[in-house]
């Protein structure tokens, strides 16, 4: 497990926080099981490379387009936010949407900030999924 997951997980048990954690070779991921507002149950990964330098927050097809005839207006909305965002990015792939941010670290890692970013993250998911749903007409 790298340097900055394990300070990460001080954090936690510090702060009385219990997460998911599975770790793999090149990988350690905490997972957050998020309600969000109208969206309902949400699993946001906090990915931690190996080597230190970057983390990953990750909401995994958050969203479900499921109408074709709406993909274009989703995809515009999509281009949107990401003009508006400088710090996380939507995506969509194969009719689903998540959300990203990469927070890249060099010899700075501090857990009270990450807290802060996973914060904003859910927070602009809970922000964000309104719109979606104005365009999905639900």
């Amino acid at each position: 497990m790298s340097q900055n997951a394990l300070k990460f997980e001080k954090f936690l048990k510090t702060n009385n926080m219990k997460l998911e954690k599975i770790v793999n070779e090149d990988l350690t991921t905490f997972l957050i099981r998020e309600n969000i507002e109208n969206a309902g149950p949400t699993t946001i990964g906090v990915l931690f490379n190996s080597h230190d330098g970057l983390v990953n927050i990750v909401a995994y097809q958050f969203l479900r387009i499921n109408k074709p005839e709406m993909k274009q207006q989703v995809m515009e909305l999509i281009n949107t936010l990401n003009v508006e965002y400088t710090f996380c990015k939507y995506v969509e792939k194969d009719d689903f949407v998540t959300l990203h941010i990469s927070v890249p670290f060099k010899n700075n890692f501090r857990a009270e900030l990450l807290s802060d970013l996973i914060a904003t993250f859910i927070n602009t998911l809970n922000k964000d999924y309104p719109r979606f749903m104005a365009i999905l007409g639900a």
